[in-house]
């Protein structure tokens, strides 16, 4: 088993088998919606940079919009992580969680822009510290204080993330300084939290119990959850307390899912109309709505939740939902540790449903007080979905016991439909949900046989009279609870788990670890105990674990205790998990016990030096992969070594080594390393980057790196990982690698991804060429002008005025208006890297690095580019090693040349990416630039070699005025050939719903079909004329989605994708979506009417439905515009959605109208062979709507109306 010591920290979900983290919400009885497939997810991060992420061909692709000084970029395990640079350092340190920047993980919880304007954090002060967090902190809100942490829930606004950002790191606790009020020491992200009877409570035994005259009477158990029905007859009368927390006013359950949970636990049939009994029906129930409607909520509303419940004494907590898989340490682990404690209240946690892998249990299950329930079947089997230990960090054992969870019947929440239905009062659901509340009950039931006893001992009771079941300790725990032999047991063991934590290499003698276990016994009879012990790693190494003595004897109402031994110095390296028993009279007490060994390790020592011949600075790191575990280390070079403790093994390490000038700005970085390493002692490595050799793209015209991804990929086996920076070409302008040699296991890749094109600035002067970077906020130089160089403001007049200003402060260049100087060129007067910014200026302005003042002389010639004509965007993969030569010259590689028109009808600003990915690459990664609209350019693109030939995608935004990217639209992904010319055209007119040819992906609805009784639809809202191109619904956007069937309406819904059931039968049905979009960056389509009519009956399999659409084109200008004198041509290419198989004759019939569809015209024209139809459009000045009806022989119709789907000017 891997090491588990890495932090992993967590994504709250309900614990309910079979709901993702992003769980379709049901819209009506019958009808889901759901994301639809290929949508891009824009996502803005704590430190304001943005991010999007897609997939191309089922991998991850991530373009970043980044002003900073670049990013790092991950994909390992399925997950892809993008770190802005200047976050780095606090990642590192621990004060920021990582998961901050997982990104698959922030768009699958719904983090995204679209979904949110906010990001929801909890700051938690460091050590000692005090939550001293203002009502409302520079660019956000305080939410809520958690006491039980003390911790502070606060609210960033997206649009204010960088003033935020800023502020946060000011306050960031510094080693080695004393501690001031408001100081953060650990920032979390608020997580989005998910929710995780009938012969399941016989099962656990209690039957027996309630025999017994124990039922949970007198005993407050809490459910925290999405609140329940009070109206449903098992629930009636029994809840005593209710108190919502989301929000929403009420603690009434619009999702089912704490309905059932809060049955489960303590429903009574002795209620009218009342039909199953939970496992205490008649514990006192209070209830906490932590999770809303759509089963989700933040981590702040569950700490609210559990602190409130402490409050009105529950003595045992039932919390099931997870959080993605946690070491602890996590906000809502801490927190129940910390109310078990302070209350005694037990809390009862779901393990979560990420089985099958090892370390899957979900926080709060993570907790080393909570007692974490994993799922069992009617027969004892374990669930496949159930989350397995053991904890990472120190191999706790979680769960430490299982319960019934497939299958369970209980309450259904009026005008719910979760679940396999039984009937309107009843639904059956599985998952570590379902199981915990059976324990949950459990524990009432013996707190009221006990009412002395507090979290310790009820846990401890129940885990160790738990039924063994066949299964590992790490699924399973001790088995399955048994609440009948927990309470005639006369045997009391004082704890419930044995944590002996890691055990670390020191290279010398190691001492034993030891636990004390305290067995008390409860009858007048002498008892004798039999103790054994054992734990095993990896199926077969046994542990050194011994207990002394091996047998005990336990006087009467008296008490004796055994130690627990682990050697670790006869203990081979690995992940133990174990129980210690102890046996009397044919029954048996079992506690868990988990640790981690350490094996031998050897000290990596990794220095490396820049191209200067000085030690390498910035956030420079030496990148470790084991490749045979997967687990990745990282380590800081700079003026002192990286040092990693590592056991004996292979891997690949690379380090990214960053030259800097003296105020440490990354001006180069050298990728350095060896891909393939063996480590078996104590090993020093130093890298000098004056050894690479430059990595550099020859192109035929002028070109400038406006932006660079560097990384590296490395599969051995079933492993794999890319890792690489996206950097800020403004700042590190060289790139450079030593040559390796070429691995032999697995493969390596070494990939450059360079985008180029014309400087914005060229100074020509002495003869030599200087690109200075735009200073923002001022207009751009445009045209080539000669001009003198003056530094006397007086003498500026048409001339290039040269002005030193210090960075860090605005420069003020109103003296330079009034002077009327044609051009300023800014310095700092020192060698570290120069960004200057100023508050705004009507004079072009820009920034000299030092080192190129000396070479201007008295004139300069100035060649003012402000949006390049032409661009190359070059991807470069090396496999199997870095090659001795990385010098590329794009005429003699296989290119492609593509014409990009970017359209509008206002002078405005989108936003535009690449994405390029190869047949073996596990992600990509791409800059996103600013593009003015209208514009065109053209564009080189390298398009691979025979077997790994490129796939590209195109992306773009048509508005960024707002803090967040409007009108995305993505393209279709493609190959193409060496020495291909084709165009695309971007935010065109004639823009309508139309499925594209898109990788079918049938479950979200792409293309529209049928599989049995669903129909699944998921349809863009904006597709361009052609088809190619193609969006969604986006912010402001208004749709309607409707479906009837033989007239009768099924759906009628604002959602933008859908899946409805319907009858078996043949039937017509007809299918409409109607779009508005009003917003001033978008004058043409900006309403559409679309119906598709059709017939449809139950399937052999999936059918793709019959739905008929059209590309369309007409000539128009980059503003939309057509300009005519006479009648000029609307081509019309009439078809089916992709999939469909259908041949023949279509009918195209169109109108057209000038005054926004009040009176229509019929067009006129003719087909062509192939089907397209050419119609003459009288030339009116305006906006011309269009109105087109297509049919078939099969009955099938298309009636699409776009309004304002062009304008006309007359000439």
């Amino acid at each position: 088993m891997r090491s588990l010591r890495a932090v992993v920290a967590v994504a709250v979900a309900l614990a309910l088998s079979g709901t993702s983290a992003m769980g379709s919400a049901q819209a009506a009885s019958g009808v889901q919606t759901a994301a639809g497939p290929q949508q891009t997810k824009i996502l803005t991060l704590i430190t304001g940079d943005r991010v999007r992420l897609s997939t191309v061909q089922g991998r991850p692709v991530v373009g970043v919009e980044s002003e900073g000084r670049g990013y790092q970029l991950t994909t390992r395990d399925g997950d892809t992580y993008v770190v802005p640079v200047d976050a780095l350092p606090h990642v590192q340190a621990g004060r920021l969680d990582e998961q901050l920047f997982n990104v698959t993980d922030l768009a699958a919880a719904g983090y995204d822009d679209a979904s949110r304007t906010s990001l929801p954090l909890v700051l938690m002060p460091p050590a000692g510290g005090t939550p001293a967090v203002p009502a409302n902190p520079p660019g956000a809100a305080r939410r809520a204080l958690l006491p039980s942490i003390n911790a502070v829930a606060v609210t960033e606004d997206k649009a204010r993330a960088r003033e935020f950002w800023q502020g946060l790191t000011a306050r960031f606790a510094q080693p080695g300084s004393l501690t001031r009020a408001g100081d953060v020491g650990r920032v979390f992200l608020d997580r989005k939290v998910r929710a995780a009877l009938a012969d399941s409570v016989p099962q656990v035994g209690a039957p027996q119990a309630w025999a017994a005259g124990y039922t949970g009477k007198g005993v407050t158990v809490a459910v925290l959850d999405t609140g329940y029905d009070p109206t449903h007859p098992d629930l009636q009368g029994r809840v005593a307390a209710a108190k919502d927390f989301t929000g929403e006013g009420s603690a009434v359950d619009t999702n089912g899912h704490g309905t059932h949970v809060a049955a489960t636990v303590g429903g009574s049939a002795r209620n009218p109309g009342g039909h199953l009994n939970g496992v205490a029906p008649e514990t006192r129930l209070i209830v906490g709505r932590v999770l809303d409607g759509s089963g989700s909520g933040d981590l702040s509303w569950v700490i609210a939740g559990m602190e409130w419940a402490v409050a009105q004494g529950a003595r045992v907590i039932n919390l099931s939902l997870g959080a993605g898989e946690s070491d602890g340490t996590d906000p809502v682990s801490e927190a129940v540790d910390n109310l078990t404690a302070k209350s005694g209240a037990l809390f009862v946690v779901a393990a979560g449903n990420a089985g099958p892998g090892v370390a899957s249990v979900q926080a709060p299950g993570a907790a080393a007080q909570a007692l974490t329930v994993g799922a069992v079947d009617k027969s004892g089997q374990l669930a496949a979905f159930s989350g397995r230990g053991p904890r990472p960090g120190d191999a706790t054992v979680k769960p430490e016991v299982t319960a019934p969870g497939v299958g369970i019947v209980a309450a259904r929440a009026a005008g719910t439909s979760a679940g396999e239905l039984i009937d309107d009062k009843y639904t059956s659901l599985s998952g570590t949900s379902m199981a915990t509340p059976h324990v949950a009950g459990a524990a009432a039931i013996l707190a009221q046989q006990h009412p002395e006893w507090r979290a310790a001992q009820l846990k401890a009771a129940l885990v160790s009279t738990a039924q063994p079941l066949a299964g590992p300790a790490i699924a399973m725990g001790t088995g399955r609870i048994d609440i009948a032999a927990a309470m005639r047991q006369p045997v009391l063991v004082s704890t419930g788990s044995i944590i002996l934590g890691h055990v670390d290499w020191t290279g010398s003698a190691r001492p034993a670890t030891t636990r004390t276990v305290t067995y008390r016994n409860t009858s007048s009879a002498p008892i004798t105990l039999d103790l054994s012990a054992n734990a095993v790693a990896d199926g077969a190494k046994q542990a050194a674990l011994t207990v002394s003595p091996a047998q005990l004897t336990l006087p009467p109402n008296g008490s004796a205790a055994a130690t627990l031994r682990l050697d670790p110095d006869h203990t081979s390296g690995g992940v133990y998990t174990g129980q210690i028993v102890a046996r009397t009279s044919g029954t048996a007490l079992r506690v868990p016990v988990g640790f981690e060994v350490a094996g031998p390790t050897h000290k990596l020592t990794v220095s490396a030096v820049g191209r200067n011949g000085k030690p390498v600075g910035a956030f420079s790191q030496a990148q470790l992969w084991n490749l045979d575990t997967g687990e990745l280390l990282r380590g800081i070079v700079g003026a002192e070594p990286a040092t990693l403790d590592v056991p004996s093994g292979r891997y690949a390490l690379m380090v990214f080594a960053f030259t800097v000038d003296d105020g440490d700005w990354p001006r180069e970085l050298t990728v350095l390393g060896r891909p393939e390493l063996t480590i078996g002692g104590d090993t020093s490595l130093s890298f000098d980057a004056r050894q690479a050799v430059p990595i550099s793209v020859r192109t035929p015209e002028n070109a400038q790196v406006r932006d660079a991804t560097v990384a590296w990929q490395r599969v051995v086996g079933d492993k794999s990982i890319i890792t690489g920076f996206g950097l800020n070409p403004r700042i590190t302008t060289k790139f450079s690698a030593t040559p390796t040699a070429r691995v032999t296991d697995g493969t390596f890749e070494f990939t450059t991804h360079f985008e180029l094109g014309e400087p914005p600035l060229t100074v020509t002067a002495q003869g030599r060429e200087l690109t200075p970077a735009p200073v923002a906020n001022t207009p751009s130089l445009d045209g080539t002008h000669a001009l003198a160089i003056t530094s006397e403001v007086a003498q500026a007049r048409g001339k290039a005025l040269l002005v030193k200003a210090p960075m860090g402060e605005p420069v003020d260049l109103s003296a330079a208006e009034r002077a009327g100087a044609a051009l300023v060129l800014l310095h700092s007067g020192d060698s570290s890297y120069y960004e200057p910014f100023t508050e705004g200026s009507t004079v072009p302005a820009y920034a000299l690095q030092e080192e190129d003042v000396a070479r201007l002389g008295r004139t300069v010639r100035v060649t003012g580019t402000p949006t390049s004509p032409y661009s190359y965007q070059v991807l470069l993969p090396e496999r199997g090693r870095i090659p001795a030569n990385l010098t590329y010259d794009t005429r003699r590689l296989p290119m492609a040349t593509v014409r990009s028109s970017f359209h509008g009808a206002l002078d405005s600003r989108a936003t535009e990416g690449r994405y390029a990915i190869t047949p073996t690459a596990l992600a990509a990664y791409s800059a996103f630039r600013v593009v003015p609209t209208p514009s065109e350019r053209v564009d080189h693109l390298t398009v691979g070699t025979r077997g790994h030939e490129m796939t590209w995608r195109h992306e773009a935004s048509a508005d960024i005025s707002a803090w967040y990217a409007q009108g995305t639209v993505t393209g279709l992904a493609r190959t193409y050939r060496a020495g291909e010319r084709t165009s695309e055209d971007w935010f065109g007119a004639l823009s309508r719903p139309a499925m594209p040819a898109v990788t079918a992906s049938y479950a979200l609805g792409a293309p529209a079909n049928r599989s049995h009784d669903a129909l699944r639809i998921a349809m863009p809202q904006w597709a361009d004329g052609s088809g190619d191109q193609y969006g969604w619904l986006d912010g402001g956007d208004r749709s309607r989605l409707t479906l009837t069937r033989d007239g009768v309406t099924l759906l009628d819904t604002s959602a933008v994708t859908a899946q409805v059931t319907v009858p078996a039968g043949k039937a017509t049905y007809q299918l409409g979506l109607d779009v508005q979009r009003d917003q001033p960056w978008w004058t043409t389509s900006t309403a559409t009417s679309t119906k598709w009519t059709f017939q449809s009956g139950r399937p052999d399999g999936i059918a793709v439905l019959p739905l008929l659409q059209a590309a369309y084109s007409v000539g128009t200008d980059l503003r939309n515009t057509v300009h005519a004198r006479h009648s000029y041509p609307l081509v019309i290419r009439p078809g089916y959605q992709p999939g469909v198989t259908l041949r023949g004759p279509l009918d195209v019939r169109a109108a057209i109208s000038a005054d926004d569809g009040h009176t229509w015209h019929p067009l006129t024209g003719r087909r062509a062979v192939d089907g397209t139809v050419t119609l003459l459009v009288p030339a009116v000045a305006g906006y011309a709507s269009v109105q087109v009806t297509i049919t078939d022989s099969a009955g099938n119709r298309l009636d699409q109306t776009i309004t304002r789907a062009w304008a006309v000017t007359l000439h």
